[in-house]
């Protein structure tokens, strides 16, 4: 091989290095191809696609932040939210041999996370198409349950060639085997000082992409981060050691 080949051959690999370099930085931390990626999840499996559309979910012209926000006329409950406010009500969390403080319904932030995975909403079911002045219309609605011809798990099982199990996300409206949300942890660092750990934060909680408190309450997205999938599943920070427990709780 002459010198100016081996030049260009190194070149070239270089270049593809370089590339594949700032592909992972490009989709590090991002909600890209994740499993909050309704296209990638839809598009994941060509054989499904039927005339363009996949026969199991709205594409939504292959947008991805549709599934959740929309620019205009949102719902309040989360910022630019697009999609409906589940009904509930939900079985709470209310263990007496573990937890002394008072547990109620959820809200805010993690009714959001619930109108896709309590399985009473479907996940392509939105309120604004993203064309302006579009209201979604009816069309194939998957939920994420685990039983009914229209459930998520049908498909996604988990087994080889079906994708992520989505059987595990289902938490259904029975929320009594689930970590309390919805709760001020301002009250229990006063009333339980010796069991929590005090934030700098009381309303924020954590600095950086650390747990969070939402005008100082519990809720799903205190411990989980929607749009970075680098910590499975969705952790703000990992859970080696149970330091993500121990962050809050002193043990």
């Amino acid at each position: 091989m002459s010198r100016i080949n081996l030049m260009r051959n190194r070149f070239i690999l270089a270049f593809i290095i370089l590339c594949l370099f700032l592909a992972s930085i490009a989709y590090s931390g991002s909600i890209v191809n994740s499993r909050h990626d309704m296209i990638h999840v839809t598009y994941a499996d060509p054989t499904m696609d039927i005339g363009g559309i996949p026969a199991y979910i709205n594409d939504y012209n292959k947008e991805i932040c549709v599934y959740c926000h929309t620019p205009h006329n949102a719902n309040t409950m989360a910022p630019l939210w697009n999609r409906n406010t589940p009904a509930g009500p939900y079985g709470i969390y209310n263990s007496s041999a573990t937890m002394d403080a008072a547990t109620g319904q959820p809200n805010g932030l993690s009714l959001a996370c619930l109108s896709c995975h309590d399985g009473t909403i479907a996940v392509d079911s939105i309120i604004n198409q993203p064309s302006s002045g579009l209201i979604a219309t009816p069309g194939w609605h998957y939920q994420m349950k685990l039983l009914g011809p229209d459930n998520c798990g049908l498909c996604h099982t988990g087994a080889i060639g079906s994708g992520h199990d989505s059987r595990a996300s289902y938490l259904g409206i029975d929320l009594s085997d689930d970590h309390p949300i919805s709760i001020d942890y301002n009250d229990l660092t006063t009333q339980f000082g010796t069991e929590f750990n005090t934030p700098p934060d009381l309303s924020r909680g954590w600095p950086g992409n650390d747990i969070k408190l939402y005008f100082g309450y519990v809720e799903c997205p205190s411990c989980h981060d929607v749009h970075d999938p680098d910590i499975p599943p969705f952790l703000r920070i990992s859970n080696a050691d149970s330091a993500l427990c121990t962050k809050c709780h002193m043990k």
